[in-house]
């Protein structure tokens, strides 16, 4: 799950770098989507100039960087990296050059069969890639292709994809081109700005990036579709499959529950509505438990507004329970290791808020449990709390990813029967035979736990349940994991 943007000035040649400053300010508005590493590129009257490293966007991409990226267009990438480790080579774009020259970016994972065979087709015809990367791979299919025009190595290539991406490239030729896989897992969005620099085209994974450039959002890439811009401010849109052979569009779930920003609008909604109605339906699950509580405190950031909702279907005060250091960075889900460090620095509990009460804290979701069993422990232990109760606005998250999560083995996955299997024994014996979201609550050190239901969390969303990819919740995976 990564962050990508381009830009293009539709308004004639632009020489300077305004498309690279674009690309750079809606990066560092999604950086919640990846803070391994950063890079743009842009291209430069025949050549491709690029720069790329490990780290945050204001770090790998300062003003006077950003500056040294003259040309149109530009294409750039904040990573949240599920192949390949943490290294600088596998930061985006990737450069490639061949029987066309092209700078890739991509949003999603390729299922591993997939980026084997594509790998020794590559290696076959004598192409050396330098990362263990999928994206690699892609952007390196593309430039190779052997067909005639830019369009056409897009369909090749794409028709030889199996897995989930969005893709956003640029060639020396000032050509932005885009693509989405026909499941449509991740998203991708186009939009128009006018200002006093120009009239530019401008693609992003979400909405949200355009608000923050004061662009007006067009239209999602429709799952399965290719687009390239040319310098004229000319769109090419075409199928990369038959329509008899596309299949029902099935957006990453994850994605409303907590990747998205909140202001962000998917399918037409604000995930910031559809997460509060998560959070309200919890709530009336809940009811028959008959829960005496003070107040409802959010996880802070991601789970505020379904701690909202929740506080208000149970009619009970939304309060704060801890302290965000806001001069933190970083997303406990997205570190690569040592999360329960990114806990530590970044909450805080409030001794004055929790002590004696009785309070629910709700959370986004519970993938690895890294950081629950840390923030009860200190709502009891610093913050002198009477009772606890954990909601969690999500169905329990059973299965591995394999389209752009970092979760690719059951073990990762606290709700998974592995890992249920390894906390039994851990627990005292009277667990050993117990429902999995009561191991789970033993094992946090919650006094009460309840999960969303599958059926509600869909629900909330308007949508019906084909609509999404729900694999990691259910198992069902849209794309096949074997050749």
């Amino acid at each position: 799950m990564c962050g990508i943007a381009g830009a293009a000035a539709i308004n004639g040649r632009r020489d300077d770098c305004s498309s690279a400053f674009l690309v750079r300010l809606m990066l560092g508005a999604m950086q919640y989507r990846g803070e391994e590493a950063a890079g743009i590129a842009a291209a430069d009257g025949g050549e491709i100039r690029l720069v790329k490293d490990s780290g945050l966007v204001r770090e790998v991409l300062p003003e006077g960087v950003v500056r040294t990226l003259l040309g149109n267009p530009a294409v750039g990438h904040t990573r949240y990296g599920t192949t390949g480790g943490s290294h600088p080579e596998n930061a985006h774009p990737h450069h490639e050059e061949g029987q066309r020259e092209v700078a890739l970016v991509h949003n999603g994972n390729l299922v591993p069969y997939n980026t084997k065979e594509l790998r020794r087709q590559l290696e076959r015809a004598g192409v050396h890639l330098d990362s263990p990367s999928d994206s690699e791979a892609v952007a390196a299919m593309i430039a190779h292709s052997g067909t005639a025009t830019l369009e056409e190595a897009i369909v090749e290539t794409c028709g030889q994809l199996r897995g989930a991406y969005s893709l956003i490239g640029i060639t020396p030729q000032s050509q932005l081109f885009a693509a989405r896989d026909p499941h449509g897992i991740r998203p991708l969005e186009l939009g128009y700005l006018e200002n006093g620099e120009g009239q530019f085209c401008l693609l992003a994974s979400e909405t949200y990036a355009f608000d923050v450039v004061g662009a007006k959002w067009f239209r999602s890439i429709r799952p399965g579709e290719g687009l390239v811009v040319h310098p004229d401010g000319s769109l090419d849109s075409f199928d990369l499959c038959s329509s008899a052979s596309r299949p029902r569009p099935r957006l990453c779930m994850f994605e409303i529950n907590y990747f998205a920003c909140p202001a962000t609008s998917l399918y037409g909604r604000e995930v910031h509505g559809m997460r509060a109605e998560m959070g309200a339906r919890l709530a009336r699950e809940s009811q028959a438990d008959d829960l005496q509580i003070d107040f409802v405190a959010p996880v802070p950031e991601s789970g505020r507004p379904h701690a909202e909702g929740f506080a208000r279907e149970m009619g009970a005060p939304q309060r704060a329970a801890f302290l965000k250091r806001r001069w933190q960075d970083g997303r406990s889900f997205l570190a690569p290791k040592g999360r329960s460090d990114v806990v530590r620095k970044k909450l805080q509990v409030l001794p004055g808020q929790v002590r004696d009460k009785r309070l629910v804290i709700v959370e986004d979701s519970v993938v690895r449990a890294t950081t629950t069993p840390l923030l009860a422990k200190d709502i009891y232990g610093v913050g002198g709390a009477k009772w606890l109760g954990l909601g969690v606005a999500a169905s329990p998250i059973t299965h591995p990813c394999f389209y752009g999560l970092d979760t690719a083995t059951a073990e990762q996955l606290i709700a998974s029967q592995a890992s249920l299997a390894r906390i039994r024994k851990l627990l005292p014996a009277r667990f050993r035979d117990a429902p999995p979201t009561e191991v789970i609550r033993a094992y946090i050190g919650a006094d009460w736990m309840r999960y969303l239901s599958l059926e509600e969390m869909v629900a909330a969303t308007g949508r019906p349940a084909e609509d999404f990819c729900l694999a990691c919740f259910n198992g069902d995976y849209p794309i096949s994991l074997v050749g």
